[in-house]
């Protein structure tokens, strides 16, 4: 059975010597020389190798349950339905969207399982890094709820996912010019009246975005990201076997 290897990114050559081969001549141009030698760490590795080591990485995330959604997630999904919500979340996106409609409004919670959409959405807003004084700073999942009122009017609270909910901004995203970038965002969530907080707070809370829908966004936020890698994993080896 093919062993899996890594290449560590760090071994990887950032002197010139990957340019050694190159001269100069008089006018200037700048013509390959011989080609130069891979790296001593991919020397055991070739292109050829690429499609079995996919494939084994592959194998060894299903084995770890990559692509099954435990118990506990599939209870908290659950209790989200069990309220109302139904949950979409497409194959090949990193976007998983929770959605309720009522009589009178519609809520819509949002999140991503990219670090590089949803990591650091809210770095810095309120002058801290996010790590407790005591160790090591909690799981933090930055999302969205919109409270949809009529055809388009709508109250946009920008969240993060820790042990419970907690708010950073509030907006209202039909309000203002068409230019979004030019509308006026509202205070930071800790700048307002504490009693104004607990209030918003509370309107949150009775439309079911709590403790639980934290939990499920941390648990839902890591099978997304093992899927979704999986698919990816899967999808380059087709591509690269063509």
């Amino acid at each position: 059975m093919l062993m899996r290897m890594a290449l560590a990114r760090s071994a990887l050559p950032r002197t010139a010597t990957a340019l050694a081969a190159r001269s100069c001549t008089g006018g200037g141009d700048i013509p390959f020389g011989r080609r130069a030698a891979a790296p001593r760490t991919m020397s055991s590795v070739s292109s050829a190798d690429l499609v079995p080591i996919l494939h084994a990485e592959l194998e060894d995330e299903h084995d770890n349950g990559a692509s099954t959604m435990s118990k506990d997630l599939l209870d908290l999904q659950d209790g989200l339905k069990s309220v109302g919500f139904e949950v979409s979340s497409e194959a090949g996106s990193s976007t998983t969207v929770l959605r309720r409609v009522a009589a009178d409004e519609r809520v819509e919670i949002e999140f991503n399982c990219d670090p590089d959409d949803a990591g650091g959405a809210f770095e810095g807003e309120d002058g801290e890094d996010g790590e407790d004084d005591g160790g090591e700073a909690p799981a933090e999942h930055p999302f969205s709820v919109t409270v949809v009122k009529g055809d388009d009017d709508a109250l946009q609270f920008h969240c993060i996912a820790t042990d419970n909910v907690e708010v950073h901004r509030i907006t209202l995203p039909s309000d203002g010019p068409d230019d979004s970038d030019a509308g006026y965002m509202g205070p930071p969530f800790h700048e307002l009246d504490e009693e104004l907080q607990q209030a918003f707070n509370m309107y949150l809370f009775d439309r079911d975005i709590d403790s639980n829908l934290a939990e499920y966004i941390h648990m839902a936020v890591a099978h997304k990201e093992s899927t979704e890698y999986c698919r990816w994993l899967g999808n380059v080896a087709k591509f690269v076997q063509k």
